[in-house]
Parts: C-alpha cells; structure tokens; sequence
C-alpha cells in the first residue's frame, strides 16, 4: 500500500502499487499493524483527524481555514472538533495581550 500525493479523482487517498483502491479489509489490516508497531491500541483513522482539526484550532488557524482544509460544508461541523484544549483559556489571553501591544505600538 502505498499513500499518493493527492487523492484520487475517485476520492480514495490509500492506493495499491497499481493505482487502484485497496479493500477495506487490507486497510483494517495494515491501521491495526501499524498501530501495534508503534504500541497504541483503539485508534481509530478518526481519531486522528479530529486531532488534526483540533490541534489547528489550538494553534491559530481560524475556522474557515479549518474548515476548508477538512472538507466541511457547514462550519457548525468544524466547531464540533473544536473543543477547547486544557490550555485553550491561557492561549486566548495570550493572544488578546499580543494584539493589544501590537495596536498600542502603532
């Protein structure tokens, strides 16, 4: 299995050698064999792109970015993976303090 640089026309990101999509069950094997290379039991290919969004959220990206790189149609969905982090409060204060100074200086 192989991972293209882009999805396919067809949609399918996870390819074989020859370009064509793999079955489901060659994918649950191969999830479940990487997740025990690396030790980690229960993952799901989900939870990671919930990580994703949220951890672009913790990190600045505003919502429509967001949503636009993970494909949502409705931003009510993008604010679903968008729960606040343990240190979400200390981060927004953060950023209101650096905008402040930055429009005090000019």
């Amino acid at each position: 299995m192989r991972q293209g640089p882009s999805p396919s026309l067809d949609g399918f990101i996870f390819l074989t050698e020859e370009g064509n999509h793999i079955s489901r069950s060659v994918y649950n094997k191969a999830w479940q064999h990487a997740l025990t290379q690396i030790g980690l039991r229960g993952v799901r290919p989900y939870d990671l792109r919930a990580s994703n969004i949220s951890w672009m959220h913790a990190g600045g990206a505003n919502l429509p970015t967001i949503m636009a790189r993970a494909g949502h149609v409705r931003i009510d969905t993008t604010r679903r993976y968008t729960a606040a982090l343990p240190d979400s409060d200390k981060r927004a204060q953060a950023a209101l303090r650096a905008v402040r100074k930055r429009y005090k200086a000019a």
